[in-house]
Order: C-alpha cells, then sequence, then structure tokens
C-alpha cells in the first residue's frame, strides 16, 4: 500500500520532463566486425566516471573491450580499450563497480572464455577510473554447458555484513541438470567457485543485485526457471530457499534487478521481466524484500511486444524521500526492434532511439547520480555496433527554470568559499548519511519550499570542489 501511495504522489507532485528527450544516439563504435552484447555498471556511482565492456570479432574472433565514460555536459566517452585478445572466443561480458578505500574506484569486469562448444572459464579482469590499461585476465571459475547455451556470467558490488565484496554468478549445465554457481573477490583474491542453487528445470538469465535482509545488504540472486522468476539472498554465510517471484501460467523471463539498498530508506531493490501475464509481452516489476507488489511497467496495449529489460536506478525525491527506477528495453510497436524506457513516476513510455535499423540488448549506467545513459547495439550500417543516449532524470528541482528563464540542466557547484551559504539546510551525502563538515564530492541539499509549500521538501543536488 505504502508503495502504491508513493507512485501516486510521484505521479501528481513531481513534473519531471521526461518524454522524448533522450539526446543522442553517439555511436561507440564503427568500422569492421560485429560489436555486441553491451554490458555498463548498474550500480549507483556518485563518482565521476563509469564503464562499458562489450564483444567484438573485428579481428577475427571474440575478444573484450571497454570505454570509460565522464560526468560532463554532454557526452563524455573515451578511447575504446581491450580488455581481452587472444586466439580463443571471449564473450558475455560484465561489468561492476567497487570502492576500495585505497584505490578508489575500480571496475571489475567478467566473462566467458570458450574452451569447446561444452566448457568455458569464467575469466575477470580489473582496471581503476584512470586511462589505464586492465589488469591481466585471471580464472575464477569453470563451467559446463549444452551447444548453444553461455554460462553468462554477471558481477556485482555488494556492500553487506561482511562488508564490501565484488560477487560473480554464473550458470552452468551439466548431466546432473541446471545451477547457478558463484565466487567473491575480497581484496584481490577470488574464493573457490561454489553452489548457490540447482534445478531440474533450465535456469536462465541468473543476475546480481544487493538484496536486504533485517534491514542491511546482502547479496541478492534472481533468475528464470520453469518460465517462472525466482531469487534467494546470501545471509549469514548461506543462500536462503530459493523463492517464487512469479508462479503462474504466464510465461516470465529475462530478469533484471534494480539496486538501491545500502540507502537508509526501506524500499528495497526492485527486479523487472518481461511477461505474457496479459496476453501480450509486456514488463513487469516488483519491489520489497519479498517482491510482493507486482505491476505492469510498461503501457498497456496495443503496445507491441516488449522484452530484454535492463535497469538503473535515478533519483527523484517526493515528500523529501527518494523514489527511484529506470528500466529500457526492445519494443517492435512500431514495426521494427526500436529501444523504449519508462520513468516510474511519468506516464507512458518514452523512445530512447527508434532508427530503422534493428535496435537490442539495451542497458543503463548512471553517473553522478544525475545522468543516466542508455546503451544498445543496432545493426543500422549493416553490422552490429554499439550506440548511446542519455538524459538527465534528476528530479524538479534540476529541472524547474533559473531566473532568466532558462532551464537548469544541471547541478549547483559550490567552492570551499560558498560551503558555509549550507549551514541552515541539511546535506546529505549518496548514502542518505547527514553531513556536518562536507569534503569536495557529490551531495544532496534538503529544503523546504517556501510559504505555499508548508510541509514539503524539496532535493538539490550540489557539487562541492574545494
Amino acid at each position: 500500500m505504502r508503495q502504491g501511495c508513493l507512485l501516486l504522489a510521484a505521479s501528481c507532485l513531481l513534473s519531471v520532463a521526461f518524454g522524448q528527450n533522450w539526446a543522442g544516439p553517439f555511436a561507440l563504435t564503427q568500422g569492421a566486425g560485429d560489436n555486441t552484447n553491451p554490458s555498463a555498471v548498474r550500480e549507483w556511482i556518485d563518482g565521476t566516471a563509469t564503464r562499458l565492456v562489450w564483444q567484438s570479432n573485428r579481428n577475427g574472433n571474440w575478444d573484450v573491450y571497454s570505454r570509460l565514460c565522464r560526468f560532463r555536459n554532454g557526452n563524455g566517452w573515451e578511447r575504446e580499450m581491450l580488455v581481452c585478445t587472444d586466439s580463443g572466443d571471449d564473450v558475455t561480458p560484465a561489468i561492476a563497480t567497487h570502492f576500495e578505500v585505497m584505490g578508489g574506484w575500480i571496475y571489475w569486469c567478467v566473462w566467458e572464455k570458450y574452451d569447446s562448444p561444452s566448457a568455458g572459464r569464467i575469466m575477470a579482469a580489473s582496471a581503476d577510473a584512470y586511462d589505464t590499461a586492465w589488469s591481466a585476465p585471471v580464472e575464477i571459475g569453470r563451467c559446463l554447458h549444452t551447444s548453444g547455451d553461455s554460462a553468462r556470467p554477471f558481477v556485482m558490488s555488494i556492500e553487506h555484513e561482511d562488508g564490501d565484496t565484488v560477487w560473480a554468478a554464473w550458470t552452468e549445465h551439466d548431466t546432473d541438470g541446471w545451477s547457478i554457481r558463484y565466487s567473491y573477490c575480497t581484496d584481490g583474491t577470488w574464493a573457490a567457485p561454489a553452489f548457490a542453487y540447482t534445478s531440474a528445470n533450465p535456469i536462465r538469465h541468473a543476475r546480481l543485485g544487493r538484496g536486504l535482509s533485517v534491514g542491511a545488504a546482502c547479496p541478492l540472486l534472481v533468475w528464470e526457471a520453469g518460465g517462472d522468476i525466482w531469487f534467494g539472498c546470501y545471509v549469514s554465510g548461506a543462500w536462503t530457499a530459493a523463492a517464487a517471484i512469479t508462479e503462474s501460467p504466464a510465461l516470465d523471463r529475462n530478469p533484471d534487478v534494480i539496486s538501491l539498498s545500502t540507502f537508509p530508506w526501506d524500499i528495497g531493490p526492485a527486479v523487472v521481466w518481461e511477461s505474457t501475464n496479459d496476453g501480450d509481452t509486456a514488463l513487469y516489476g516488483a519491489w520489497g524484500t519479498d517482491f510482493d507488489s507486482v505491476s505492469r511497467w510498461c503501457d498497456e496495449a496495443p503496445a507491441g511486444n516488449n522484452y530484454a529489460p535492463g535497469g538503473t536506478p535515478t533519483m527523484y525525491t517526493v515528500l523529501g524521500q527518494p523514489f527511484w527506477a529506470l528500466p529500457v528495453w526492445t519494443s517492435d510497436r512500431t514495426g521494427n526492434p526500436d529501444i523504449y524506457s519508462r520513468s516510474l513516476m511519468w506516464p507512458g513510455d518514452a523512445y530512447v532511439d527508434n532508427d530503422p535499423g534493428v535496435d537490442i540488448n539495451p542497458t543503463l549506467t548512471t553517473i553522478g547520480l544525475t545522468q543516466n545513459w542508455c546503451i544498445w547495439q543496432s545493426n543500422r550500417n549493416g553490422n552490429w555496433d554499439i550506440y548511446a543516449s542519455y538524459i538527465y532524470v534528476t528530479g524538479v528541482e534540476e529541472r524547474m527554470k533559473d531566473e532568466g528563464g532558462r532551464m537548469n540542466p544541471g547541478p549547483t557547484i559550490l567552492s570551499g568559499s560558498s560551503v558555509h551559504s549550507l549551514s541552515s539546510k541539511v546535506l546529505f551525502d549518496a548514502l542518505g548519511r547527514r553531513v556536518l563538515n562536507p569534503r569536495s564530492g557529490v551531495y544532496f541539499l534538503r529544503e523546504g519550499l517556501g510559504a505555499r509549500g508548508q510541509g514539503l521538501v524539496r532535493t538539490r543536488k550540489v557539487v562541492i570542489q574545494r
């Protein structure tokens, strides 16, 4: 009920101009070969950079490449770099970011290296937030699968009861059935892989996220099995029993996790997936620790087939509380596959790209808490390439007009000498903690809306530069 009220309040009070205003697209790859399976950092980054990885066969076999993107007013993508190149096929990469006290933001990429049609190895490499090379790949696990399947590893940095840890998970299929295996990395060392879940039904599309257990963050696994969506959490050194998010005759598949459970507000993560529950193929989502609030997340019919969703957290504020989720997906509602998005506080879907080419496999990343990038692959030029568009989805205060009548597209930037002006207001960091003596960084300033808005609070993003 509380979630439903929050949705209603958001739609009534928030006036973010979210419609068809994605900037782009920008071509991130061009030239010979195919570039496919893009994956961007899913975590909510309060730093100033993010990374994208994908696979390319431009050299005759599949290799993994990456690009760094910095938080700028516009396109901040920098030169591409090799993550791994060798004589074998390196496929289905995924990426996450992890903050280390001494090392800053560290990016981990995991992928599968094919050894044969039925066996492979799970590899990992790391890089920092600067224009430096990736580390040498290390093997963190092995996988078996039938021809045509893929382990499709996934990676996520999770702050939980045992500290900040990088977790990787992948699927496996052998003569005993299907399973999800996992490993985790602490201080640069990966643990021996172990089994998380097994099933007689095919397990596909395993995704890691941040769950909630007794008010604290914990590793969360979500996957598809038997046409339903399942989940489990890692609590006190063990995985909980698998629980169903959906159990119905409908076909539910391709889940993704939107994680924000490091924040102190009890809203938990969200899961989004595609479903035939309404007779068409539509997006559905669920909130909370038990995912018991399920609803449709895309326009009603006739809206074509909607599939392969991805999601990222983003920042809105309603009555002083955060409300977040930005899914993207592929839809064929206009006759060919295009990329669409939807803010859960804005009525109606919005297209990200409607080029005549085939646009598939969208992924999302958020930089500086406010700049959302959607990345996908398209065959508009005859082969597969990677494209990206961005949007600022930051809440009412950053879309209001300034005194000159111009739209204010970004955060307020304060120098060290002007920080004292914040003393009469409440300043929070990216984890929702009150800050009394801020250092350089990104913060949220909460203040009343004035005489005509008594009882309401708005949040304004500020960047402090000392």
